[in-house]
């Protein structure tokens, strides 16, 4: 195990897989069915927007991790992996509806559904951090060339301006007749260039907050913006619209931030849990695609046979987002073992064609 490696990086990680896995829970249970009533549900709004703050977190964590990559042959290189990675779960994903599911998918539109990202219902992430993933080290030359702390803060000022700051303030609820767009919003889209910005200015200067309170910022971040969604409700059902789900909202932003600052300093000095968190974090993105499949072998059956109304949410989350986490690991586990044995089997091969060379 690598001491120096940095473990609130890794908690911040595996709190993002499993917030995953945990949105992923409300999109199979019927809550955007349920009306917004009572206390049950103001709570469930409260956790479903704590655990949308994953897509942001890995944003976060890209921007702290790949703020000094420069443009070079080696670094997009690295792009090959992801690539690999990613093809192997649209196979799995694509035999998984072809055998389970019982899908009529023939060799075309298997080939096209992984050309276009649609193999697996994950992959839209991947078609997004492809393109991110393409232009860091231009977005490290731009911010790293910039002089001072000062100007950085602009920047991220003016990428927030941009991004997050418009789909608030337009669609803020306690602005009735006033209309819908009082500033820009044509550059929201962008988000995911704001969270790496800040990502790297996190790393550069290692912002810190008192824990107390930043918890209580925190919550109150989350309560507020609960509340103006449930308030938007008034009774009926939460609409599944693009600003309930946009992960580049104001408040999702500062939230994702306060939670990163939170943790990411933090040390686990207990082995065990310092394994674990490591490996759940290393194994994040097979988690993340590996779940397609745990989700749609446990969702179904659970549904059908137990959950009966979205009263009883907690009571199943607890259980079948824990079980999808741990089939999608032992999934991803099974998957790096594979690869261990054939990497360790062709460098053998390769010293072996070496020596008799020589």
């Amino acid at each position: 195990m690598n001491t120096n490696r940095l473990v609130g990086l890794d908690i911040l990680r595996s709190f993002a897989i499993f917030f995953v896995l945990s949105v992923h829970f409300f999109g199979f249970v019927p809550f955007h069915g349920t009306p917004m009533v009572g206390e049950n549900m103001a709570l469930q709004l409260f956790m479903r927007q704590l655990f949308f703050l994953c897509i942001p977190l890995f944003l976060l964590l890209t921007g702290y991790f790949q703020s000094n990559k420069e443009l070079s042959k080696s670094y997009f290189s690295g792009l090959k992996n992801i690539l690999l990675i990613y093809l192997i779960y649209s196979m799995l994903s694509i035999l998984f509806k072809i055998f389970y599911q019982k899908e009529p998918i023939d060799a075309s539109t298997a080939i096209l559904s992984i050309l276009n990202y649609t193999s697996n219902p994950r992959g839209w992430y991947v078609n997004m951090y492809i393109g991110l993933f393409l232009i860091i080290p231009f977005l490290n030359t731009l911010y790293n060339n910039l002089k001072n702390q000062n100007e950085k803060i602009i920047l991220i000022v003016i990428m927030c301006f941009l991004t997050s700051i418009p789909g608030f303030v337009n669609q803020f609820p306690f602005i009735a007749g006033i209309p819908n767009m009082i500033l820009p919003d044509w550059w929201m889209g962008i988000y995911p260039l704001t969270y790496y910005f800040i990502g790297a200015y996190i790393k550069e200067y290692k912002p810190k907050i008192k824990k107390f309170y930043n918890i209580i910022a925190f919550i109150l971040v989350l309560l507020f913006q609960s509340s103006i969604y449930f308030l938007e409700c008034r009774g009926g059902v939460l609409e599944y619209t693009f600003k309930v789900q946009y992960n580049g909202n104001l408040l999702s932003m500062v939230a994702a931030v306060l939670f990163f600052i939170l943790l990411y300093d933090v040390d686990i000095k207990n082995k065990v849990a310092r394994f674990l968190v490591t490996d759940i974090a290393v194994l994040s993105f097979d988690i993340y695609l590996a779940s397609f499949i745990s989700d749609y072998l446990l969702y179904p059956y659970f549904i059908k046979n137990y959950f009966k109304t979205q009263q009883q949410f907690l009571k199943y989350y607890l259980i079948i987002v824990p079980l999808s986490l741990l089939m999608s690991y032992l999934i991803a586990f099974i998957r790096r073992y594979l690869n261990d044995i054939i990497t360790t089997k062709r460098l053998k091969l390769t010293s072996n064609a070496i020596n008799i060379s020589e």
